[in-house]
């Protein structure tokens, strides 16, 4: 049995997830509606606590637990129907190593049948052959996954790449995130004070020594899926969705548009 499933565990947030399933699906060169990947995007962001909360310790629930649950209950009389099941997390946070080992833990594979696609690690390895040794990376994430080191463990593999590390950009990511007024979380395709507060953010990357920008929020993928990327850094950044399809791709699972 060769069919393949992808298992999108949205909801954190719901924009970038969905974004992600709509970005497969632009991506796939499908003649009719069969042609397509079998895809099941599944977001109960009522269900799931906010991944920064809990690391930074205000919530006590392991998000990681409660999507295993809503993925095994999801397969449950699916499995049997592929002969794969990847499931993709399209949230940094979630991979902090205090929830991404209790989703492992609690997760159903049916015998080696579902497979976890990492992002981290598919857009280090992605980075890895790009990057050159005259980059200096930045990256623009969470509180959350800055505390629990989500990128800067993985990033040691590259061993010739500087990663900056600036406390005002630190700060200004995670609110360009979280801000009730401009926030991604509140405005996912983002507002004018969403666009200000970007540009402002590219600039102090810049001041401190970036040469490329690491989107290491979803929330970030979503916005500049828009289109709304200055032509003056577009070439800087460094998206984990798009790396994700390329990953895809070359697995077979979707066919790229020429």
């Amino acid at each position: 049995m060769n069919k393949k499933l992808i298992i999108i565990m949205g909801g954190m947030g719901p924009v970038a997830s969905a974004q992600l399933n709509l970005s497969i699906l632009k991506e796939h060169a499908g003649a009719n509606d069969q042609d397509y990947p079998s895809i099941i995007h599944v977001s109960i962001p009522e269900w799931i606590p906010d991944r920064t909360s809990y690391v930074l310790g205000f919530v006590e629930k392991n998000p990681g637990i409660i999507c295993a649950d809503i993925v095994n209950k999801t397969l449950l009389g699916l499995a049997e129907s592929f002969g794969q099941i990847l499931v993709v997390i399209p949230c940094f946070t979630f991979h902090s190593s205090v929830i991404l080992s209790s989703f492992y833990e609690a997760i159903n594979t049916y015998n080696g049948k579902v497979v976890i696609v990492n992002m981290v690690d598919t857009t280090i390895d992605y980075m890895k052959s790009s990057l050159n040794s005259n980059d200096k990376l930045v990256i623009w994430s969470t509180k959350g996954s800055h505390a629990a080191k989500v990128w800067s463990s993985s990033l040691e593999q590259l061993r010739n790449i500087e990663v900056v590390s600036d406390d005002h950009v630190v700060l200004g990511s995670h609110n360009i995130v979280y801000n009730d007024k401009y926030g991604l979380k509140a405005h996912p395709f983002g507002n004018a004070e969403t666009s200000k507060e970007i540009n402002q953010l590219f600039q102090q990357s810049v001041l401190a020594g970036a040469t490329k920008v690491l989107l290491g929020c979803t929330e970030y993928s979503t916005f500049f899926s828009q289109g709304n990327v200055p032509n003056d850094f577009k070439e800087k950044l460094v998206d984990p969705f798009e790396i994700l399809i390329h990953c895809l791709s070359k697995s077979g699972l979707i066919l790229k548009r020429e």
